[in-house]
């Protein structure tokens, strides 16, 4: 069975290590030291990760282009964001899921809370990403057709997609 790979963004380094040492098991962990490795690591490695782990003091930056070409990429390509707090505040979680972050975790960080969140975040993206596929043809369905094209598609019972051409 292959490993999915996860990215982390976290400012301390010794926190960094730690979420490597107690995902490494059943994870090919991925860690960025500063925004601009997280951008290498999406840009060259987006079709293997599964979900990306982020401080969120680095999440809720704002005028920080580097860090909006992150997040951007991480959105446009699937991939959900785990917000990474320091300690619980109503108004820092709230910044981190408006930011982008599906799921907010807290230090002190235990093994199986961390992996259980990881693993239902990459459970919930393979979900839903298959629901935007056609089982027998491998092609995106009607539907995420229509809405990555920006057209509505046929909108009565009688028209066809072919009313739509110029």
């Amino acid at each position: 069975m292959r490993k999915h790979m996860v990215l982390v963004l976290e400012n301390e380094k010794t926190d960094s290590g730690q979420i490597k040492t107690l995902l490494d098991d059943q994870y090919i962990v991925m860690q960025a030291s500063n925004e601009q490795e997280a951008l290498h690591i999406v840009s060259h490695g987006k079709e293997n990760i599964c979900a990306a782990l982020i401080s969120c003091c680095l999440l809720i930056t704002r005028k920080n282009k580097i860090m909006d070409s992150v997040k951007k990429a991480l959105l446009s390509y699937d991939i959900p964001i785990i917000a990474l707090l320091d300690h619980y505040g109503q108004d820092t979680a709230a910044s981190s899921i408006k930011a982008g972050a599906e799921e907010i975790l807290i230090k002190p960080y235990e093994k199986s809370l961390l992996q259980r969140r990881v693993h239902n975040m990459v459970i919930r993206n393979e979900l839903r990403l298959a629901g935007q596929y056609d089982s027998l043809t491998g092609v995106y369905n009607k539907e995420t057709f229509y809405e990555k094209n920006g057209s509505l598609g046929p909108q009565e019972p009688g028209e066809k997609l072919y009313d739509y051409l110029p």
